[in-house]
């Protein structure tokens, strides 16, 4: 998306290349300390109202790294990778758990951008979105 902003006097027009940049954020994670806090960007173009006269929508939420990379999850991460369970409810049963008990784990990863849930009929297949993470900590 690009918008153009008419300029008086005849001066050529000019991109906003802020709004631009920002649409560009979506799903960014900026890690922002050492501590193991991450920003994670949300942005989406929505239809222009007086509330939103750019059509953006955008939120930042920041988020504990330790939290997404627990044990826990790490464990449900592989097991979504090496056995592709076809729903929710096979997670949480390969896993030895109750389909509820599953959800945080879910909840982070697809916060974190390392899983995707996926409506497959009426149940919701779980999908890895990357074969690798890097944690770089320089």
């Amino acid at each position: 998306m690009m918008i153009v902003l008419g300029m008086p006097d005849n001066t050529p027009p000019q991109a906003d290349t802020g709004l631009e940049y920002l649409s560009g954020l979506d799903g960014e994670i900026q890690v922002q300390n050492q501590d193991g806090y991450f920003i994670k960007f949300e942005v989406h173009q929505v239809k222009a109202t007086p509330d939103r006269p750019h059509g953006i929508k955008y939120s930042l939420s920041l988020h504990d790294m330790a939290r997404v990379m627990s044990g826990e999850n790490l464990a449900m991460l592989k097991i979504i990778r090496e056995q592709q369970p076809a729903s929710v409810s096979a997670l949480a049963k390969t896993a030895g758990k109750h389909a509820p008990k599953v959800s945080p784990s879910l909840v982070a990863l697809e916060q974190f951008g390392l899983v995707r849930l996926v409506q497959k009929g009426r149940t919701k297949k779980t999908e890895v979105t990357a074969d690798d993470v890097l944690v770089s900590f320089a």
